[in-house]
């Protein structure tokens, strides 16, 4: 299958080497671009506003319910 072009594709490329240590979310960034034509510092300013999980900050803060 041949992937669509994206006027971003050498920063999608780097990302899993330089972006977010879980590849899942990689994924989802490459799809957001290419599939969805979503500019890839929208994507990042969408995700730094994120909130993350209660029990992902619970693990860290070494509490639990």
């Amino acid at each position: 299958m041949v992937k669509p072009t994206n006027p971003e594709q050498h920063e999608l490329h780097d990302r899993p080497m330089y972006g977010p240590k879980n590849p899942e979310i990689a994924n989802m960034v490459e799809r957001l671009a290419y599939d969805h034509g979503i500019e890839l510092p929208r994507i990042c300013r969408r995700l730094q506003h994120l909130e993350p999980p209660p029990d992902l900050l619970e693990a860290k803060s070494g509490k639990s319910a």
